[in-house]
């Protein structure tokens, strides 16, 4: 199954948003940083037809990483 076919398919069925939304606990938030991973996914198109929640959590999980260090950082 091809990318954007998988991220449709997962998108329509809430299962991307369950996961942006645990790592935020904001639905506004949620709601961005599962935009943001989207687009990275799409833009760089590396999925290798394995574990496509596994690879959209972890691409989530970084993107969710960079904003924390950047108000880290902001905060100092």
């Amino acid at each position: 199954m091809k990318l954007r076919e998988l991220i449709d398919k997962h998108y329509r069925s809430g299962e991307l948003y369950s996961i942006a939304f645990k790592m935020t606990k904001q639905k506004d938030l949620a709601e961005d940083l599962l935009h943001s991973a989207i687009a990275k996914m799409i833009r760089y198109d590396n999925f290798e037809d394995r574990n496509f929640l596994g690879y959209a959590k972890v691409t989530m999980f970084r993107i969710q990483s960079n904003i924390n260090r950047d108000s880290f950082m902001k905060s100092r």
